[in-house]
């Protein structure tokens, strides 16, 4: 775990970067996670059990998972459908928490399209836009923030959406190939895909998670 943070934070982790790490941890493996796309619901657990042990924290006991069994459900999403995260790309725009969402959406999203997609700024608002009052400045900061993330994704195939008047309508996607190439070699190690698959759950949620968490995929 030590060596994977190393990676992802570009320097040595110290002991509170390990004890939010496994904070979250522990809440994402006691959360329960809803889905819904296209008035289907789904719900689920990405770990089935773990075994816990005390640890000495702050002058304090309390108790950390010492091992993780992942759910069946969750192992075979892995198996089949898990993409490799570019650590590098995730820790060059690690000062941005859009620039991570967007990035690590596109990754998923862009090589699974079998034709060009558009996504209209309302649900794009509603997904990413959270702090943000007003759907113009969303806007404008999105696009700026999607020319840093193509940076480090020049395969990305997006492109502004306008309609006949020249007025912005929202972002077209268009299949691409994934930021590790189809025939890279990888490491076929368990706890590097889950770690790796972590890192983008984490995110997703912004740090705050909770028994019950509800999302909506677009």
């Amino acid at each position: 775990m030590t060596a994977f943070l190393k990676k992802v934070l570009s320097r040595e982790p110290n002991g509170q970067d390990v004890s939010e790490f496994k904070y979250q941890l522990s809440a994402l493996g006691t959360a329960t996670i809803r889905m819904a796309s296209n008035g289907r619901q789904s719900q689920g657990h990405i770990v089935s059990d773990f075994d816990l042990m005390w640890l000495s924290l702050a002058r304090t006991r309390v108790l950390w998972p010492k091992e993780f069994v992942l759910s069946r459900e969750f192992w075979a999403t892995l198996q089949n459908q898990a993409i490799p995260i570019d650590l590098k790309a995730i820790t060059a725009v690690s000062h941005s928490a859009l620039a991570m969402d967007i990035y690590l959406w596109l990754t998923q999203r862009l090589h699974r399209l079998k034709k060009p997609y558009t996504v209209y700024w309302p649900l794009l608002w509603k997904q990413f836009g959270r702090g943000y009052a007003r759907l113009r400045d969303f806007r404008r900061k999105f696009m700026i923030t999607l020319s840093t993330v193509k940076l480090i994704y020049p395969n990305a195939r997006v492109s502004e959406s306008l309609d006949a008047k020249g007025k912005s309508r929202g972002i077209i996607l268009k299949h691409s190939p994934p930021p590790i190439p189809y025939n890279t070699k990888l490491s076929t190690d368990v706890k590097s895909r889950f770690y790796g698959q972590m890192v983008a759950l984490l995110h997703h949620f912004h740090g705050h998670l909770v028994a019950q968490t509800y999302i909506t995929y677009i």
